[in-house]
């Protein structure tokens, strides 16, 4: 075999080990026994432990995106509650003065739960976070899915997968 060969032989096996390292972040799965969940993330989603514990309750912080270039990050988040949470659905009426959000059910687990829509102005970029509380047996999560209003439609799709 000469050197061309070997170096072929050496750039299709790189290939195929960067192919399999991208397939195993594909889908990951986040089990936390401490709080009882398990999460499959979307494609494309890295943890970011720099992010854990940025808030009161966040406990565990993920991006979609690369920080590095000029475009803003689609961030989650999973916050711990305080407590659980009752069957009763959120209302307007729960909402802080001047609330500009909106309120929405969605699916978890084939059990409708609260989630609220929070439009923001962060510097020069109009962005959207939607949260999503989850009741659970100990205390309850929120998820926290951050990203710029103009990916609405990926936001949505993604919120959906999560």
């Amino acid at each position: 075999m000469n050197w061309q060969t070997a170096v072929h032989r050496a750039f299709i096996v790189a290939v195929i080990a960067m192919m399999a390292a991208l397939n195993v972040r594909a889908g990951e799965t986040v089990v936390d026994d401490s709080c009882g969940f398990t999460l499959i993330l979307p494609d494309g989603f890295a943890p970011n432990p720099e992010l854990v514990g940025a808030a009161p309750g966040i406990v565990h912080a993920f991006v979609l995106g690369d920080p590095t270039d000029e475009e803003p990050e689609v961030l989650l988040f999973v916050e711990k509650l305080r407590g659980t949470i009752g069957r009763e659905h959120l209302t307007q009426e729960d909402m802080p003065p001047g609330f500009q959000g909106r309120l929405f059910i969605t699916r978890w687990k084939g059990f409708d739960v609260d989630a609220i829509e929070v439009p923001e102005q962060l510097g020069k970029i109009q962005t959207i976070t939607y949260n999503v509380q989850i009741p659970l047996k100990h205390a309850a999560i929120q998820v926290r899915l951050f990203g710029p209003a103009d990916r609405k439609p990926e936001l949505k799709r993604l919120l959906a997968e999560i």
